[in-house]
C-alpha cells in the first residue's frame, strides 16, 4: 500500500470554522485546504 492510498480525505464541521468564514470565506478555504483538509460537512 503506497502513501497515498493509506491516506483518508479529512474534513472538518461547519459551525468550527463558521465565524471566521464569515469574515474571509476564500482565505480560511485556501488554509483548510493547505492543511489538508479536503471538505467542509
Amino acid at each position: 500500500m503506497t502513501t497515498s492510498a493509506a491516506l483518508r480525505p479529512l474534513a472538518l464541521q461547519l459551525y468550527s470554522v463558521r465565524d471566521v468564514l464569515q469574515t474571509d470565506y476564500v482565505a480560511v478555504i485556501d488554509q483548510l485546504a493547505a492543511m489538508g483538509l479536503s471538505g467542509v460537512e
